[in-house]
């Protein structure tokens, strides 16, 4: 067998790289997402600003329509964008393992 092509080698060190990015901004993802719950949980979490609701702790002008579709829209918002970057991780192992299968039975 013959050795396998630079293009394989140098797409293999991109993918891993991928990989690192990947993994950094779902780790980043997770801890925005946090910190967001707990610095600003009226925006986060649908649950807490109905008590304030009920409790008349807000604005009395604040919809409570409106208001309930804040919190709502940050988590559709943050589940799609986690959603594309386990896409993406899965598109990167994918092709790092067909890529892997490629470097190995490549015919001389």
């Amino acid at each position: 067998m013959t050795h396998a092509p630079e293009w394989i080698e140098r797409r293999m060190r991109q993918l891993a790289l991928g990989r690192k990015v990947i993994a950094s901004g779902i780790a980043l993802w997770l801890a925005t997402g946090a910190w967001l719950v707990w610095r600003y949980p009226l925006m986060t979490n649908p649950l807490h600003l109905l008590r304030q609701l009920e409790q008349n702790a807000l604005d009395p002008t604040t919809l409570s329509v409106l208001a309930m579709l804040t919190p709502l829209l940050f988590a559709l918002v943050g589940l799609l964008m986690l959603f594309l970057l386990m896409l993406g991780l899965g598109s990167l192992t994918q092709e790092a393992r067909l890529l892997t299968l490629l470097r190995e039975r490549r015919p001389d």
